[in-house]
């Protein structure tokens, strides 16, 4: 018996990591697409505890997946772009702005680099969040936080932050603000 396959070939699971064959598990990129160690890590968790505690079954809530490439400048992303967004038929609210705008850029005299932000017009919700520039990977992490834990483009713009290098990214640079004043 094999078990069930998706269109893009991956397994399809539950919540819990359980097949459509009893007694069979799958988890990392035999059954998603992010090919990313530190979910696989997670799910490897989960899977782990269910086969131990089949019946204390846990899933892995609301997996946000982002990645980074170490370039010059760094490129950091999780969630959707403006294509993907237009191919599901989702609507989005899209804020562009240059690393200039935050002390970060100013300080480094930054005229390259940006951060776009895409969010849901009615919930306000992050749907993806894309850096380009210096300490890219890092600028993203409190954007995954808040797409982890749901925040609204509102309540993130009006946090308050200490200032280590490019810790305004997300407030600033990463143009929540300007989603807020729309």
């Amino acid at each position: 018996m094999h078990p069930e396959q998706d269109v893009h070939g991956h397994i399809v699971t539950d919540g819990a990591y359980r097949t459509s064959v009893p007694g069979v598990l799958a988890l990392g990129d035999a059954v998603n697409h992010f090919r990313l160690k530190h979910v696989a890590n997670a799910e490897s968790r989960v899977v782990r505890h269910n086969v131990l505690h089949p019946q204390d079954v846990r899933t892995l809530p609301n997996v946000v997946a982002p990645h980074a490439v170490s370039t010059h400048p760094q490129i950091a992303s999780v969630g959707l772009t403006e294509q993907e967004a237009r191919r599901r038929g989702i609507d989005f609210l899209v804020s562009v702005r240059d690393y200039a705008d935050t002390a970060y850029g100013w300080a480094l005299e930054d005229t390259t680099s940006f951060v776009r932000l895409l969010a849901s017009p009615d919930a306000r919700m992050l749907l993806g969040v894309h850096i380009v520039g210096p300490q890219a990977a890092t600028l993203i992490q409190p954007l995954i936080q808040a797409m982890s834990l749901g925040l609204t483009v509102d309540r993130i713009g009006h946090d308050v932050r200490v200032h280590p290098p490019g810790s305004d990214g997300g407030r600033r640079a990463g143009a929540a603000g300007a989603l807020v004043s729309r």
